[in-house]
């Protein structure tokens, strides 16, 4: 190909498809994907296997505090802020 001032000019992919194009047709291309995205799905499902069985591991269950207790913690932050709001050191030091 030349430009207007008739020098040659190197034009890599005169057809603007871009590189693959066609790669499909003979049918080489598609054996050689499908094995590599078997592959692929396979240690896919591999790692969340192994994520799923580490997450496994480390679910503690803890005891929740009943309304009672709860009411308690509540009461008992409450108390300490008003103490601490409104009384000496020495009254806060002997509530706990």
């Amino acid at each position: 190909m030349m430009d207007l001032e008739g020098n040659i000019v190197d034009v890599p992919n005169p057809s603007g498809r871009g590189s693959g194009y066609r790669d499909e047709e003979d049918g080489v291309l598609e054996k050689v994907e499908r094995l590599a995205r078997r592959r692929f799905c396979l240690r896919r499902n591999e790692m969340e296997k192994e994520k799923k069985e580490k997450e496994r591991e480390f679910i503690v269950h803890m005891p929740l505090p009943d309304e009672k207790e709860i009411e308690n913690m509540v009461l008992e932050k409450k108390k300490m802020e008003l103490l601490s709001n409104y009384a000496t050191v020495y009254l806060i030091f002997k509530a706990r």
